[in-house]
């Protein structure tokens, strides 16, 4: 390929991407702990040892916080679910926390309809990992 073309299909290439809603994997937590983009949200893995019920008192805690008023909030040692909407009438669409414990980690999703391209994800993220001490 010719050395002039390189640059313009690197652009390319990055422009589609920005344009198609792709986020790259980012750090969140003090531990760090990775976050990588899902199509709606936004998912993470936590160490194995981190308490389900843990996660889904800080989610609800968080969303709480954000104004979105919580409509369900369940919890086993093995799974748990939040999900919050906002605290108006609307087409809005929910919030939801899942939370799923594994043999090697504890997994969390936050999908948001808030909408703001991963931001409102990434933040609500990160207070539940500051809630949890990661």
């Amino acid at each position: 390929m010719d050395q002039r073309r390189r640059p313009n299909l690197t652009l390319l290439l990055g422009t589609t991407l920005l344009a198609s809603g792709c986020v790259a994997p980012g750090w969140q937590g003090r531990s760090p702990i990775r976050a990588s983009s899902f199509g709606q949200g936004l998912s993470s893995a936590l160490p194995a040892e981190t308490p389900v019920p843990a996660v889904v008192a800080a989610a609800t805690d968080v969303l709480s916080e954000r104004g979105l008023v919580v409509i369900e909030s369940t919890a086993t040692l093995d799974h748990g679910r939040v999900i919050a909407q906002p605290n108006f009438s609307g087409h809005a669409r929910e919030t939801v926390v899942r939370v799923k414990r594994t043999l090697t980690t504890t997994e969390v999703r936050v999908a948001s309809g808030l909408g703001e391209g991963g931001g409102v994800e990434r933040d609500i993220l990160e207070k539940i990992l500051t809630r949890i001490g990661l």
